[in-house]
């Protein structure tokens, strides 16, 4: 009911009625709004120019006060709600996720698919949503925050001229039962059409505001948050996991620490035997000095990087002030700084128990099936072996000189000696930074026999220097709270981090190293294409990626726009050591760099630490064959893949023009019309005749 209420707040209302007329409304103002529901909330959000700031609220406030709730858009809703639930479907972790809380959670409400039934959703009535809509959408449940270019004043006068006028009502919560404590191991398993499955353990904690909470939080991070963590060091691997991560989530009574892992079915109970071994050394030993101050730094980096954007502050000053007040965030800061080994490791035992446990295996189909009891022998096996000591590490040299950002500046480039790009903007307010260096080329040099070397290339690099083996690489980035990203593009590819400022000279400097010192040791190669490998069968079952690859392949062929990015599994497996640094040595080049800081951090500051560790970049030996255009198609191709889905996606594409084409900006605009909330197709295909529950145009730029 709150998810399709959630969607009908974009069906019309007393002062803008109409299907699309809020989202035309707030389109018009120059902005954009959504909303999302989860497990115990629902949240609306409009992000407006500052001089449409009144007319924002004002629509919102609308919207929520007076809905229509038309009884033929409310059908015709219900129907697309219905699509994205077979969009969910189709989507194996989000299923594996959920299928975990629907055997771990016996009468709590959050057991239940939270999009609704089919047959829940097709049988709403307008009745039925006015009662609940008038129970719960009251003044004293709803928490409006503001965040960006506006005064406290306009702000409190805009919203009580808009929301003041809101009826009290009655506020009626009528929860669902609660649910009683685990005593015994459960277990679940589905098969599906999917190349790689999935196993999801689960454990029931506790609610928001308990004071194990940040414990927790903590507890998952040591356990599984980047590539220095305890899963992915012990779990990934050729003989292990392709990827593998945990998580705690709390809400207002309950509260699921989860670890999912993605493998090949013959791996799987080597898997699982894996992380219960790990989690067992754990709670045996506690959490080494390293990985108490990493998992503090990681948090922190979290909760800065959640208050970025003006959106992101709104967001969480609304979710704070739900959980008690805003003002509890320096006290989760407060509880992080003072949080001992001891405590974590008595969190993992009181918690992390196999009596508290759910394991849940989403399989392919035909995989060999195994039962509760068998499942629950292997992992009492797994606590039971002999487990040594975690190795206790040095903390890593954090010497920083950079400064934070005096004030807001426009952006400023330089030129470094070398011939790289430096763009920078100076952004006071949360003392984070964010950076990427990009080079032109990569992808475009690409051939249907080195497929995928670009990607692969990149990953590799992360896997050991001169200077540094992979494993202290990762662990030393991670212990700064940031991460070392790679992103393949078209025509380019780059690597981006984001650093607290009392950071960011120690992140650049790792990755300088990983720029210009590359070792491409044999046994990291060997895994990253292993890993490459498993993520391209993951890319099969994703209905987002795989018709795209199907697209791109048939209207451009073997150009290198048509090419996956991930290549494919021969041109994986033919790569080796030499072609890796053949690809770097011409690729990897300063006078093809474009460097961008954007963050709370001193613009010269970023230059002269830029000069310093990159002054090692050299320039290309020589321009770049250039790219020849691809050739149009002569007619109409079409490229059909069955799977067993509960829905069919789709693309249809044309070939179009580069955007330094005089005609780009048209094609820019044509998406605006018809994409988002308020464009033409979304009005046609969603909301006249709820047949997709997304539908976009997006202009692809190709150099």
């Amino acid at each position: 009911m709150a998810h399709l209420f959630e969607h009908m707040f974009f069906k019309g209302s007393r002062a803008y009625p109409g299907p699309e007329a809020i989202a035309q409304a707030v389109a018009g103002a120059g902005g954009s709004l959504n909303a999302g529901t989860i497990y115990d909330s629902t949240n609306y959000y409009v992000v407006v120019p500052k001089a449409s700031f009144a007319k924002g609220v004002e629509i919102q406030a609308d919207a929520i006060a007076h809905p229509l709730f038309d009884p033929a858009e409310l059908r015709k809703e219900a129907e697309v709600v219905i699509e994205e639930s077979n969009r969910k479907f189709d989507n194996a972790p989000a299923v594996a996720f959920e299928r975990m809380l629907e055997a771990s959670f016996t009468r709590h409400r959050i057991k239940r698919w939270r999009i609704g039934s089919n047959e829940v959703l097709r049988n709403i009535r307008r009745a039925d949503l006015l009662a609940f809509f008038e129970t719960l959408y009251r003044p004293e449940n709803i928490i409006v925050s503001v965040a960006g270019d506006v005064s406290p004043a306009e702000a409190l006068a805009a919203v009580e001229r808009s929301f003041g006028s809101l009826p009290r009502g009655e506020l009626r919560k009528v929860r669902g039962p609660p649910e009683p404590e685990q005593a015994q191991f459960r277990f679940g398993r589905s098969e599906a059409d999917v190349k790689e499955g999935y196993s999801v353990l689960g454990w029931h904690t506790v609610p928001e505001g308990h004071a194990d909470e940040v414990t927790l939080e903590v507890l998952a991070g040591i356990l599984g948050r980047g590539r220095s963590s305890r899963l992915y060091r012990a779990v990934v691997g050729p003989s292990g996991a392709s990827t593998v991560g945990a998580s705690h989530m709390t809400f207002e009574d309950v509260g699921v620490l989860s670890v999912t892992a993605s493998l090949g079915e013959a791996n799987r109970n080597e898997v699982e035997r894996r992380i219960v071994a790990e989690i067992e050394r754990l709670k045996r030993f506690g959490p080494t000095a390293f990985e108490l101050a990493q998992a503090k730094n990681v948090r922190e980096a979290s909760l800065l990087g959640e208050i970025d954007t003006a959106l992101e502050q709104a967001q969480m000053l609304s979710q704070l002030e739900a959980r008690g007040s805003y003002r509890d965030l320096v006290g989760q800061v407060a509880k992080l700084e003072a949080l001992g080994a001891e405590q974590v490791r008595d969190a993992a035992r009181r918690y992390l128990t196999l009596d508290k446990l759910t394991l849940y295996q989403y399989q392919p189909r035909s995989a060999d099936a195994t039962t509760a009891s068998l499942a629950l022998e292997r992992l009492r096996a797994a606590q039971g072996q002999a487990l040594s000591m975690p190795e206790v590490l040095p903390l890593p040299d954090v010497r920083n000189a950079v400064r934070i950002a005096p004030s807001d500046t426009p952006l400023e480039t330089f030129a470094l000696a070398n011939g790289a790009t430096l763009v920078v903007q100076q952004r006071t307010g949360a003392p984070t930074v964010s950076t990427g260096i990009y080079f032109r080329g990569g992808r475009p040099q690409e051939t249907p026999a080195s497929a995928g070397i670009t990607r692969l290339m990149q990953a590799a690099m992360r896997r050991g220097t001169a200077t540094r083996d992979g494993e202290t690489l990762d662990r030393e980035m991670e212990f700064l709270g940031a991460r070392l990203g790679i992103s393949t593009q078209d025509d380019g590819f780059g690597f981006t981090f984001n650093a607290m400022t009392r950071f960011y000279e120690p992140a650049l400097r790792i990755a300088a190293d990983v720029l210009l010192r590359p070792s491409f040791p044999a046994a990291g190669i060997a895994r990253e294409k292993s890993l490459q490998a498993a993520a391209l069968k993951r890319s099969l079952d994703s209905s987002a990626e795989r018709p795209t690859q199907l697209y791109r392949a048939a209207l451009y062929g073997d150009h290198p726009y048509g090419l996956p990015e991930l290549g494919t599994e021969a041109t994986i497996a033919a790569i080796d050591r030499e072609a890796l640094q053949r690809w770097w040595k011409s690729s990897v080049a300063a006078d093809r760099a474009l460097i961008v800081v954007v963050g709370n951090v001193d613009a010269r500051d970023v230059k002269r630490v830029m000069e310093e560790q990159l002054a090692a970049l050299p320039r290309s030996s020589g321009s770049a064959p250039p790219l020849a255009p691809p050739r149009p198609p002569l007619a109409m191709k079409e490229s059909i893949e069955v799977r067993d889905r509960k829905q069919t996606a789709m693309v249809i594409a044309f070939p179009a023009v580069p955007p330094s084409d005089p005609d780009w900006p048209a094609l820019r605009l044509l998406q605006s019309l018809t994409s988002g909330l308020s464009g033409t197709f979304f009005a046609e295909l969603r909301g006249r005749q709820s047949l997709a529950y997304t539908v976009n145009a997006l202009p692809v730029s190709f150099a």
